[in-house]
């Protein structure tokens, strides 16, 4: 189960499966929705390493109304919707994660887990784009803490019969705490690994591409698949514990909603 958890790192980080997206998935919004289902996710084990997780996966969403939701990558939250924009607020995880069993240069750092955070997001749909900003800051001890803000435009290169095909660009920022939690090594790290010490700064912390697609197979069950491709950034991409700055996550899911 824990493994679960780090290939979800990337959902939320790397590979968020868009609100748009999903929208195009559920069927009547009234009253409550559920969806379950399963799916296969590659994904990097830490942020920059090298060594690649492929798992299975189980995929559950609860909503009700168009208003509330709950899943492990958006977490437990409430959402309104006004001419074309969508506000959300959510208490999830932020799976971010700076695990040794990565191993490598990670073999010997001290471990970063995952964290209770909270999620805040803005979409706006104008035609065929949409734009989103998800800010994400964790809770908990200030050796976990730290906050992101996700930066994301698609494109809807087809859109009909709920079936949805986009690509899309992504971007990501870090705050000093996520910068020194995350991305820096202590001199208590240098020490035990052997690596240079590094003090990261807040800035850019990734950017990628992607492409995605849901396609219904019938009333209730829909596939979903996406490929999105990020290479860290700023300071990021300069820490000497980075072992990979450009590395994929793929996901393909299938799920039943009644």
């Amino acid at each position: 189960m824990k493994q679960v958890w780090i290939v979800l790192a990337s959902l939320i980080g790397a590979a968020t499966i868009s609100q748009t997206a999903m929208a195009q998935q559920r069927g009547s919004p009234d009253g409550w929705e559920v969806s379950v289902g399963a799916g296969v996710v590659s994904s990097p084990y830490s942020l920059g390493s090298k060594k690649q997780h492929t798992i299975a996966v189980p995929r559950l969403d609860v909503r009700y109304k168009d208003w509330f939701f709950a899943n492990p990558v958006d977490g437990v939250g409430v959402q309104t919707n006004v001419s074309g924009l969508t506000l959300s607020a959510a208490l999830g995880a932020d799976m971010n994660t700076r695990d040794p069993k990565a191993g490598g240069r990670y073999a010997n750092l001290s471990k970063v887990g995952a964290a209770p955070a909270i999620r805040l997001r803005a979409g706006y749909e104008y035609g065929d784009f949409t734009t989103e900003a998800v800010v994400s800051t964790r809770l908990g001890s200030s050796n976990k803490g730290g906050t992101t803000l996700q930066l994301e435009e698609s494109y809807n290169l087809y859109a009909a019969a709920k079936t949805l095909v986009n690509v899309g660009v992504t971007a990501r920022l870090m705050d000093d705490k996520f910068a020194k939690n995350l991305v820096s090594i202590s001199a208590l790290d240098a020490a035990q690994s052997g690596l240079p010490e590094y003090r990261a700064k807040s800035g850019l912390l990734d950017v990628g591409v992607f492409a995605q697609v849901v396609y219904p197979v019938s009333d209730h069950w829909t596939v979903f698949s996406k490929l999105q491709v990020n290479t860290l950034e700023g300071d990021a991409k300069k820490s000497p514990l980075v072992e990979r700055r450009t590395a994929p996550t793929f996901l393909l899911f299938g799920s039943y909603t009644f």
